[in-house]
């Protein structure tokens, strides 16, 4: 997985996307439907699922075609979730074939709406399980969510389009960094790092930084490459006035000894030094997660990213 996520990743996907025939991500996507993400990108090789996912979203917004996507993962989730169709499996399997990651409001409002009307309106027959995003029950249940939806919302979804959120403002810093910056290791990638702007070198490491722990906790973050950001991710949260935060990354950083090692393959080993049967005894953050996660209710990075990139003047319009 670390492999995944150095280099051009978006490149290489496109590429293979094309060298199959298809004009990018979201066209070899529906070459293949009901298939995981998880699966597809075990077949691309060097990629990740959520990659994909965020590659597709991307396309659909700018193509208008946000419905189809929606219904087109939806269709993948309940096969991954549910393999032996509707009803096989319990409440928190068919709530886990709803979860759909990164999706903009009010897309995400409209996924749930989706959910309540299969899991309690409109329930499919046992055993349903959708062939594709074009799944009559599934395409049924999304058109009775778009219209249950407030006038204005219903409008933005009509037209594909989506709502001003927190993090915007510092997403618009982020995005040209992230497309010039290749995620690396080493020494080497920190004067890369050193290279950028302030602004754009904490805002890089926080991103990579907070994506890695919500996905699999400190242990994960460490142990792939883009734990290599972990110093200037404690200079970024502090430079964001999340100072609790920056100090308990310090504080996770410390397992590693004196000096920070920026190359991953040192940080495995150390970590491979733990061992224990549960996941508290091998995995020396165990506790900290908890606290990390405690740190940020709702939309608290976002608006701080935001207001920090306000202060800096980094923003068109906010000089």
């Amino acid at each position: 997985m670390a492999g995944a996520w150095e280099g051009d990743f978006e490149g290489r996907i496109t590429r293979f996307a094309r060298a199959a025939g298809h004009d990018g991500a979201w066209s070899y996507l529906r070459s293949r439907p009901g298939v995981s993400l998880v699966e597809i990108a075990r077949d691309i090789g060097d990629a990740a699922a959520v990659q994909i996912e965020r590659m597709v979203l991307a396309e659909c917004l700018e193509r208008g075609a946000m419905l189809d996507l929606i219904c087109d993962l939806v269709a993948r989730r309940v096969r991954s979730q549910l393999p032996k169709g509707w009803g096989s499996g319990n409440d928190f399997a068919h709530s886990m074939a709803f979860l759909l990651t990164g999706l903009p409001q009010p897309y995400r409002d409209l996924t749930k709406r989706i959910s309540s009307d299969l899991r309690e309106a409109s329930l499919p027959p046992k055993g349903w399980l959708p062939a594709s995003g074009e799944d009559v029950l599934l395409r049924g249940a999304c058109a009775r969510a778009v219209a249950s939806l407030p006038d204005e919302r219903r409008q933005v979804v009509e037209r594909g389009g989506r709502e001003r959120e927190p993090g915007d403002l510092a997403g618009a810093v982020l995005a040209p960094v992230q497309k010039a910056v290749k995620l690396g290791d080493g020494e080497a990638f920190a004067r890369v790092l050193a290279a950028l702007r302030p602004d754009e070198r904490y805002l890089y490491a926080v991103f990579w930084c907070d994506a890695e722990v919500c996905n699999g906790g400190f242990h994960q973050f460490y142990a792939n490459s883009t734990g290599v950001v972990a110093p200037e991710a404690t200079e970024g949260f502090d430079a964001l006035g999340l100072h609790e935060c920056a100090a308990l990354v310090r504080d996770t950083m410390r397992f590693f000894g004196a000096r920070y090692p920026r190359e991953r393959e040192t940080r495995c080993e150390l970590l491979d030094r733990v061992r224990g049967d549960t996941r508290k005894e091998w995995d020396p953050f165990f506790t900290k997660n908890d606290a990390y996660y405690a740190l940020f209710k709702g939309d608290t990075l976002a608006a701080a990213a935001d207001a920090y990139v306000v202060r800096e003047g980094s923003v068109p319009g906010h000089r």
